[in-house]
């Protein structure tokens, strides 16, 4: 049974941020709290160092890194040290500075999970893969999403698949029949497609072999029941 979360606490890691926008930042809250690791909070100031003094609307990654420090300043997220390690966390360890960063991301989460037993706690991401192996962990009060997902999360209020089955949420009914839909439509007609093939067997095999063909088509006329 899914346990009652009395809130919903996101912790972003930083290529989540640089990988997504202030809309997103801003009104995630709506659906939780949201958190940074203190050491992610200075990768983003040591990449906005590189931005211009004009401070252009860019989408490069520095430039993102510099709008989300001006939004940081009054939005209300909270920074966290805690740093937790866990067992089960040697499957996502690995060589390269990407592995280094997921490993040290969840522990942060971990370490955020046991600071707020009563709080789902939820890594943000912009690695897909990361994400679903720290699902697949399974473990007590802690889950991770992408950008990606929590975009259509805040949108349409339909939680992802790991975190709605966290907090015992079920997929809106009409969300779960638009989705049969579009399987269905993207099935193959078979009954269609093997209709279309026998007919073309019959056109090859009346052109290739037409003596036999007159035969076969004379004896169906002499056994075909006659009118009145």
């Amino acid at each position: 049974m899914a346990k009652a979360y009395q809130t919903k606490v996101f912790l972003w890691d930083r290529g989540a941020i640089t990988g997504s926008d202030r809309h997103l930042w801003q009104h995630v809250q709506d659906l939780g709290s949201s958190w940074l690791a203190a050491t992610t909070l200075q990768e983003l100031e040591n990449l906005a160092r590189d931005v211009g003094a004009d401070r252009g609307g860019g989408t490069s990654v520095e430039a993102l890194a510099d709008a989300f420090l001006r939004f940081y300043e009054s939005s209300g997220w909270r920074l966290t040290e805690v740093n937790e390690g866990h067992p089960q966390f040697q499957v996502l360890e690995g060589a390269g500075r990407k592995a280094l960063d997921n490993l040290a991301s969840a522990r942060t989460a971990w370490g955020l999970s046991r600071q707020h037993p009563q709080a789902l706690i939820i890594l943000v991401s912009a690695d897909a893969t990361f994400v679903r192996k720290l699902n697949e962990l399974n473990l007590e009060n802690l889950r991770a999403a992408t950008a990606i997902s929590l975009r259509a999360w805040q949108g349409n209020r339909n939680a992802p698949p790991a975190i709605a089955t966290a907090l015992g949420l079920t997929l809106d009914p009409n969300m779960a029949a638009a989705g049969a839909r579009s399987r269905r439509s993207r099935a193959w007609p078979w009954g269609w497609i093997l209709v279309g093939a026998t007919g073309i067997g019959a056109i090859g095999f009346w052109y290739t072999q037409p003596r036999l063909s007159q035969q076969i088509w004379q004896t169906i006329q002499r056994a075909w029941p006659k009118g009145r």
